[in-house]
C-alpha cells in the first residue's frame, strides 16, 4: 500500500507542477510522511524540501487544528456542556448508546466552533509559515 501512496503523490507533485509558471524556480514543501519520502522532482526547476521533523509553526493546518482543538476544550469544560455529555436520559429519548450520544454531542461541539477558525487566522498563520521559510530552506536552526 505505502508504494502506491507514494506513486499518486508523486502524480499530484507532476500535476501541481504542471500548474506553476514554468520560467521560475520552485519549492515544493511538505512534511516528512511515509508517502512523501520517496517523492521526486517533477522537472529540474523544482526542488523538493521537507519540513523539520515536528514544525507545526510551518504548516497552517497545524495551527488551524490547534486552535480549533482550544476553543472546544475552552467550550466542553464548562458544567452545562458536562451536564449535556452526561445526560443518559437524553440518550435513552433518543434511542441510542450513551457513547454515540457522547460522539453526537462532541461532533455539535466542534461543528459550533469551526467558526473560531477565521479569514483573518488563516492569514497570520500563514504569514508567520512565510516568515520561517527562508530560514528553512538555508538549514538554519529553528528554536520555537
Amino acid at each position: 500500500m505505502g508504494a502506491m501512496i507514494g506513486k499518486l503523490f508523486n502524480e499530484f507533485l507532476r500535476n501541481t507542477n504542471e500548474q506553476l509558471d514554468e520560467n521560475h524556480t520552485r519549492y515544493l514543501i511538505f512534511d516528512g510522511s511515509p508517502a512523501h519520502r520517496g517523492a521526486t522532482s517533477p522537472s529540474d526547476n523544482t526542488e523538493i524540501k521537507t519540513l523539520p521533523p515536528y514544525s507545526p509553526f510551518l504548516n497552517p493546518v497545524e495551527q488551524a487544528i490547534r486552535s480549533l482543538k482550544a476553543s472546544i476544550k475552552a467550550n466542553i469544560t464548562r458544567p452545562p456542556f458536562q451536564n449535556q455529555i452526561n445526560d443518559r436520559n437524553a440518550a435513552r429519548n433518543a434511542h441510542i448508546p450513551l457513547v454515540e450520544y457522547r460522539k453526537r454531542v462532541l461532533i455539535a461541539a466542534a461543528e459550533r466552533n469551526l467558526p473560531n477558525v477565521t479569514v483573518g487566522k488563516c492569514a497570520a498563520w500563514f504569514r508567520l509559515m512565510l516568515s520561517y521559510q527562508p530560514k528553512c530552506l538555508a538549514r538554519e536552526n529553528i528554536r520555537g
